[in-house]
């Protein structure tokens, strides 16, 4: 899967995330919710309504599908964690690792980050732009050294393709040693 396709899926994901949380969390507030009566700020009594199973069953279903969602984010966030922390640091590289590593919601990256709403799904379509360039690079030469006849041209095409490569390569390696706490990338 390329990094855009991955982006892509994530981007799908995180809105679902969202609604289920949203849902969740509607349900645990909602009619029949689950809680102790109270009375005078004092729980009492077995907390049991009609409804509470029903909601508990809501509830679960919800909670499993979170599960299922943030299991295919974190295959994902790893598919796309090396280029995004490869990107220079600046605002498109600040975004992405908000939104796509940690997970977090467009207005949430744009309050931490201090922009504007707008202005952050600018840095994100840009940000997601100039991934997909970064892993196309590999490609174009690839496909350039078969169309052209010319020797040289071919030659030289394997060798900045494989030089490429190489740094896509040492890329992965040094985001996996800053998870090994071998570097700092502060």
């Amino acid at each position: 899967m390329s990094v855009e396709e991955a982006l892509g899926r994530m981007r799908l994901l995180l809105a679902r995330r969202s609604v289920v949380a949203r849902r969740l969390a509607a349900a645990a507030d909602g009619p029949g919710e689950v809680r102790s009566p109270r009375l005078d700020g004092m729980p009492r009594g077995h907390g049991t309504r009609g409804g509470t199973l029903a909601v508990l069953g809501r509830m679960e279903a919800l909670a499993d599908e979170c599960a299922e969602i943030e299991g295919e984010l974190r295959a994902l966030s790893a598919r796309v964690e090396g280029p995004i922390l490869a990107l220079p640091p600046g605002p498109h590289r600040l975004v992405m690792r908000l939104r796509y590593l940690e997970w977090r919601a467009v207005s949430d990256v744009a309050n931490g980050a201090g922009y504007e709403r707008r202005y952050t799904y600018k840095l994100l379509e840009e940000g997601e732009r100039r991934l997909a360039r970064e892993e196309s690079a590999i490609f174009y030469y690839e496909v350039l050294e078969k169309l052209h006849e010319d020797e040289a041209v071919k030659i030289l095409c394997r060798q900045i393709q494989q030089e490429e490569q190489r740094h896509y390569k040492n890329i992965t390696e040094i985001v996996n040693g800053i998870k090994r706490g071998e570097y700092s990338y502060d």
